[in-house]
């Protein structure tokens, strides 16, 4: 790894591997100003009728165990906005919805009420099946553990989480992985991957965190002084070719 490069990241990936911690799970509704951003951006979209959009911003929160974001999911999956009907898939999202708006103690449990009108046209099998999804279901790793376990030097572990939730569309999880990545941390230094990570950050459509952008941007900017022009069309056609990984 290039010295200076190393240097000029070092601040920058720092500030956005800790600020990712603030990923971790949250209150319902959101309380993280990230999260508070993506569910508005999420409920925007909805109110657009741009189903997919609001999809790429629930599904994240949901898996993470964000009460308000299951009962979007499962009420999207109830009525078939952007995605096939599946009474299975709205039970379980609004069961756990249910079960987080009763920890919450929120006074108008609208997920349980959607719950009984799905459960009402399911059958006795599908309601088992769904229950025990339920029961099953495990929130997503956050970038609080990968942050928990970069700061005690156990980047297998970072990158692993890091990993997990930057194919989902985490743009946190991105930024620290192109910062691990030029840094060679856990990795063997890769100014192309490191400059692909950074531009999924910066080419992510919808993005609310100005600050990732701009680390992504600053970072960037600093790869591409140390690139040659075939690492930088490299870079860039695997941006055009990244793929997240399906999630449900």
């Amino acid at each position: 790894m290039i010295p200076w490069l190393q240097r000029c990241l070092a601040a920058a990936a720092f500030a956005c591997l800790f600020s990712a911690a603030a990923l971790a799970q949250s209150p319902k509704p959101p309380s993280d100003p990230i999260d508070v951003a993506n569910y508005v951006n999420g409920t925007a979209a909805y109110s657009k009728g741009d189903y997919a959009t609001a999809l790429q911003f629930f599904r994240p929160l949901a898996n993470k165990g964000d009460g308000s974001a299951q009962f979007a999911l499962g009420s999207m999956y109830a009525d078939a906005q952007g995605v096939p009907p599946d009474d299975v898939k709205a039970y379980v999202w609004l069961s756990l919805a249910s079960a987080d708006f009763v920890r919450s103690a929120r006074p108008d449990n609208l997920a349980e009420a959607k719950r009984k009108q799905v459960s009402a046209r399911m059958t006795p099998a599908q309601i088992r099946q769904a229950q025990q999804l339920a029961r099953d279901w495990k929130p997503w790793p956050t970038n609080e553990d990968a942050v928990a376990a970069y700061k005690i030097q156990d980047y297998k572990t970072a990158l692993r989480i890091f990993n997990f939730l930057a194919y989902r569309g985490d743009v946190a999880a991105q930024a620290s992985l192109g910062s691990m990545h030029a840094r060679g941390e856990g990795v063997t230094p890769d100014l192309v991957s490191a400059y692909m990570w950074f531009n999924l950050v910066l080419t992510k459509p919808g993005i609310s965190n100005e600050m990732y952008a701009d680390l992504a941007k600053k970072s960037q900017t600093a790869l591409v002084e140390h690139m040659n022009p075939a690492q930088v069309a490299q870079a860039e056609k695997l941006t055009r070719e990244w793929k997240p990984s399906p999630v449900d």
